[in-house]
């Protein structure tokens, strides 16, 4: 699995709490019978040297730092399909149409995220489609898992973020299509192709996002 949160220790301590308040209850019941014991003559050499004793040092508990408040900054989404893109990418997708109005809705959404199309309306199975969102790890995580387990992906951590991707023959077409799919930062790159798959695209839109 990609990511598996870890369990809760909740149980634990509250076991580690009652065994603690057991020795103080048992330790207040010796004092109480001790109490009535006679206090004259002097204490005996290992008393006096019991530890706790007046003028004897005592463990001091380091302070725990408390965790940190602020917040990480918010991983901004690019506006402009082209710029996002590397020079040798950009060459390889040629003459290619981009965001042409017949392929769907393309370009920044009015919810902050992006989507770029790169494909020719009139061509039968040609082109790509990237989608820019955000999302929270645990969703993405189980996702991709999913497409993992379910679906053979093959899943890696590369660029500190998780990537997959798995390409297929097309059901009408002798041609290849494939997905990538890229999360870090709460942000997913998810790429669709048909018989379009630039070298280096979704690395070089990685590359512009967390340069």
């Amino acid at each position: 699995m990609i990511g598996t949160p870890s369990g809760r220790r909740r149980p634990v301590r509250f076991v580690l709490a009652l065994a603690g308040l057991t020795l103080v209850l048992t330790a207040a019941t010796a004092c109480a019978s001790d109490g009535g014991g006679s206090r004259s003559g002097s204490p005996s050499p290992v008393d006096s040297q019991a530890p706790g004793a007046a003028g004897s040092p005592t463990a001091t508990p380091m302070p725990t730092p408390a965790p940190s408040t602020t917040p990480k900054p918010l991983v901004v989404i690019p506006t402009d399909c082209r710029a996002m893109l590397s020079a040798e990418v950009l060459a390889q997708l040629g003459a290619t149409p981009l965001n042409d109005p017949a392929a769907g809705n393309s370009g920044p959404q009015a919810d902050g995220e992006m989507i770029c199309i790169w494909a020719d309306p009139a061509a039968g199975t040609a082109g790509l489609k990237t989608e820019i969102t955000r999302m929270n790890s645990g969703p993405a995580l189980e996702m991709l898992n999913a497409l993992a387990d379910d679906e053979g992906f093959i899943c890696y951590t590369p660029d500190d973020g998780t990537r997959c991707e798995k390409e297929f023959p097309n059901p009408q077409y002798p041609v290849t299509d494939g997905r990538t799919l890229y999360f870090r930062d709460d942000v997913l790159i998810d790429t669709t192709y048909s018989n379009l798959a630039p070298t280096g695209y979704t690395g070089s839109i990685v590359d512009h996002i967390w340069p």
